[in-house]
This record gives C-alpha cells, sequence and structure tokens, in this order.
C-alpha cells in the first residue's frame, strides 16, 4: 500500500520557517538589482538620446537650406529637453542605489573591503561623471543652435554684390 500524500504545512508555520531561513537582506537585494536594472535601461535610453541628438545636431548645422535647418533646430530642442528628463531620472536613480548593496556584492565576489570601497566609489563617480558629460554636451549643443553661435549665421558679410568689381562701393549682405 502507497505512503499516503504528505500535506504541506500550514501557511503560518511556512511563514514563520521562510522567515527564520531567509534573510530581510534577500528584498532589498532585489530592490538594489531592480535599481541597477533602471539605472541600465535610463543609461541605454541616454545614449541612444545622445547619438540622435549628435546626428541631428550635426545636419542642423551641415543643412543647406534655412528651412531644412529650422526643422532640425526644432526637433533638437525636443531631443534635449527629452534628454535632460532621462538625465534628471537618472540621477534620482542613482541616489537610491544603496553603495553598501554594490560594496556587499564586490566583497562576495572576492573583493577586501577595502578594495570594494574603492572600486564602488570609483563606479559611481564614471557613472555620473559620463552622464554629467553627455549634459553639458547637450546643452552646448542647444546654446549654439539657440544663440547661433556659429559663425556662418548671424554675421555681415561684406563684399561687392553688383557684379561690377567695385570693392568701394560694397552692399552689406546679412545673413539670417
Amino acid at each position: 500500500m502507497p505512503p499516503p500524500p504528505q500535506q504541506s504545512m500550514p501557511s503560518t508555520t511556512r511563514s514563520r520557517a521562510s522567515s527564520t531561513s531567509t534573510p530581510i537582506i534577500l528584498p532589498r537585494g532585489e530592490a538594489t538589482l531592480r535599481t541597477l536594472e533602471r539605472l541600465d535601461n535610463l543609461n541605454t535610453h541616454i545614449t541612444n538620446f545622445y547619438a540622435k541628438t549628435s546626428t541631428l545636431y550635426s545636419s542642423s548645422k551641415t543643412s543647406v537650406l534655412h528651412s531644412e535647418r529650422e526643422a532640425a533646430a526644432t526637433q533638437l530642442k525636443t531631443l534635449i529637453e527629452q534628454l535632460e528628463k532621462h538625465i534628471a531620472e537618472h540621477q534620482e536613480a542613482v541616489k537610491i542605489v544603496d553603495r553598501e548593496d554594490i560594496l556587499g556584492l564586490y566583497v562576495v565576489a572576492g573583493m577586501t573591503r577595502r578594495d570594494a570601497v574603492v572600486q564602488v566609489k570609483s563606479d559611481f563617480e564614471k557613472v555620473e561623471g559620463v552622464v554629467r558629460g553627455v549634459r553639458e554636451s547637450a546643452r552646448d549643443m542647444l546654446a549654439d543652435i539657440v544663440y547661433g553661435s556659429d559663425e556662418k549665421e548671424g554675421r555681415e558679410v561684406k563684399g561687392d554684390l553688383s557684379g561690377r568689381g567695385d570693392a568701394g562701393e560694397a552692399e552689406e549682405l546679412v545673413v539670417h
């Protein structure tokens, strides 16, 4: 005769048993991993937006037609605003990450605590530095588009426009 099927433990016993055998660190670790995934996704978004922004900036500066330059400049402004939102969200996510959790991961991976502290600090400085560089570059592009610091636009061009060759009677042409 086969043995009777085993009954499962009541839920109160199971939760008590799991709470004593599973440390509370697991939920913290899962939260840290979710935050790191979010940071990775934000890094990807920032990289993609920056690539689009750079391409659009280049086309806005090299386009021959004024209407194309204006359209590219408008799109560029929109992209930079979106990029700024992603960067702000990234900075908030970086603040949420518990550096002690990351430190613990490095220690478990075999690093000494001292080396892990140095590595965690270096990693976060690099991430913040890259994002800061992207933000500064995007702001420079936006300023160049908005204020027209390019020499091609907004400058006065003096020269002979009559076709007669009289340099003394040159007309002024303002290119906008």
